[in-house]
């Protein structure tokens, strides 16, 4: 799967989320190619990652009128993308993850 933000799960200001006993294989996103979190409590318990990737933007994949928005965007957390501008949001939990090394993007 590929997906601008988050190719398998997509999470933005969600309360009391879990992420629970999942794989993630093999997603594609610009950001966060299997989660993007953006100022969410949330708690990934028992999870897998493995052949996830952050995607550097090839801007002949959009129409003209979206580059400007694209330009200079590369790749950011291959298994997950994090990201709280909220002080009003704990910082997430993640407990028992395995990383079959994609985690810090790619």
């Amino acid at each position: 799967m590929e997906a601008q933000e988050g190719g398998a799960v997509y999470l933005e200001q969600s309360k009391n989320g879990l992420i629970f006993e999942n794989e993630f294989n093999n997603n594609t996103a610009y950001q966060g190619g299997a989660i993007f979190i953006e100022n969410s409590d949330v708690q990934a318990v028992d999870n897998v990652f493995d052949g996830n990737r952050a995607k550097t933007v090839d801007l002949s994949d959009f129409e003209k009128s979206n580059v400007l928005s694209f330009i200079q965007r590369t790749g950011k957390g291959g298994g997950i993308y994090l990201t709280c501008l909220r002080d009003d949001f704990d910082l997430p939990v993640f407990v028992n993850i395995t990383d079959e090394g994609e985690l810090s993007g790619w």
